[in-house]
């Protein structure tokens, strides 16, 4: 097997593992097993757990921001509501799907729940960007905000994603007929609701 191939099979192995148990419950023998590697190709790929720890994060979270970048699509020229509709779709986008990808999302919900130094030192590099984005739109829909509310408003912003994303199996016991809709829609309620009530704040918000 090429040396490349056994890395992205690494990758993904790991990937889906570390999302259904976590980090901490993982063991090597683990991934090298359903991978069809050994030891020592994650030592030559990676040095050890963390190290492939690691790269599945940033592999992770990379590879979802460029299938469905922070902004959603939407041009910045567009009025800021219509942006920060597409940050949030875009967020539903990169942790609820698609299916067949799933545990990418799961693993980065996770970590944004109970954030590991790993997760964090990753993490600094790679959402800066969608921070200053929300910050850049939030400011535009009320200039009256100073610096600090600016702030707290796009991470409640990213709370009401984060928590919808992280709910998924208790919504299925608790909502069963939203979660019986398909993903596409789910995920259109979950951003005009976010969106609405986020505006209804912001707007309000003296």
């Amino acid at each position: 097997m090429d040396p490349q191939d056994t890395r992205s099979r690494l990758l993904d192995v790991a990937g889906q593992i570390f999302a259904s148990k976590g980090v901490k419950s993982t063991t090597i023998r683990d991934i090298v097993q359903r991978a069809g590697a050994n030891q020592a190709a994650v030592n030559y790929h990676f040095g050890d757990k963390e190290g492939l720890y690691a790269a599945v994060i940033e592999h992770s979270i990379r590879q979802a921001c460029e299938e469905c970048p922070f902004d959603g699509g939407v041009s910045p020229d567009r009025p800021p509501e219509e942006r920060l509709e597409g940050v949030i779709h875009g967020f539903h986008r990169r942790i609820l799907g698609p299916d067949s990808k799933n545990w990418r999302g799961l693993l980065i919900a996770r970590e944004m729940e109970n954030p590991s130094p790993t997760f964090l030192s990753v993490a600094n590099k790679v959402f800066t960007p969608l921070e200053e984005l929300l910050q850049a739109i939030i400011g535009q829909i009320n200039p009256r905000l100073v610096n600090d509310e600016i702030w707290m408003q796009a991470h409640s912003v990213i709370a009401q994603c984060t928590f919808f994303c992280k709910m998924e199996a208790i919504l299925q016991m608790t909502q069963p007929e939203f979660s019986r809709l398909d993903l596409e829609e789910r995920i259109r309620r979950l951003t005009r609701h976010i969106l609405r009530f986020s505006l209804n704040a912001l707007r309000g918000q003296s």
